[in-house]
């Protein structure tokens, strides 16, 4: 009896500890943002007040669009807040597809000849023509990719009475879920 009173009162307790998180606006906000990303909503995206500032960088379609196709494999979680005032840290539990085991080599000819499939020179890669690329490295060398998980901070600040998701602090975060892999800004944006 003990046992079964001690496992609901744990259970009680992991519930209200995980409903506490949502009393924090800023998480809110940021999963309100990647609800919009994930599901490539930009008309629902900039009819919603809270989103005009969130990522201010998306500021048409297809730079919406280029953001928000991360890969349907790619989830994450909030698992803490730390919110103040005007400043929040989230810290964010990642599950996401890693191309870290193919090399350097391997995945910068994977992405030229992907490039090479759709007809697309190195020089006139766009956000409207990003996704089309990620499509097509994922078709040819998605079988390649290991699912990892990692916990990432994300900061967010309160501007004018909206949280905002500052694109400069949060790279590791938009790298991650991006609609490149990792991989892609290791090797491709040094």
């Amino acid at each position: 009896m003990k046992k079964a009173v001690l496992a609901l009162f744990l259970m009680l307790m992991s519930l209200t500890l995980g409903n506490n998180l949502e009393k924090y606006e800023s998480k809110k906000v940021f999963e309100q943002g990647m609800k919009y990303l994930v599901a490539q909503d930009y008309k629902a995206y900039r009819q919603d007040p809270e989103m005009l500032i969130f990522m201010e960088m998306a500021s048409n379609e297809n730079e919406f669009k280029a953001m928000s196709g991360y890969s349907k494999k790619n989830k994450y979680e909030v698992t803490k807040v730390s919110e103040s005032k005007n400043k929040s840290t989230l810290n964010v539990k990642v599950n996401y597809v890693s191309y870290d085991n193919l090399s350097d080599d391997e995945f910068v000819s994977a992405f030229l000849e992907s490039l090479n499939d759709l007809g697309i020179s190195p020089d006139s890669i766009n956000n409207k023509n990003a996704i089309l690329i990620y499509e097509k490295l994922y078709e040819k060398y998605g079988h390649k990719g290991v699912l990892k998980t990692k916990n990432i901070k994300v900061t967010m600040d309160k501007i004018d009475g909206l949280w905002k998701a500052n694109y400069d602090k949060n790279l590791d975060l938009i790298s991650t879920l991006s609609v490149f892999p990792t991989k892609f800004f290791n090797v491709m944006m040094r």
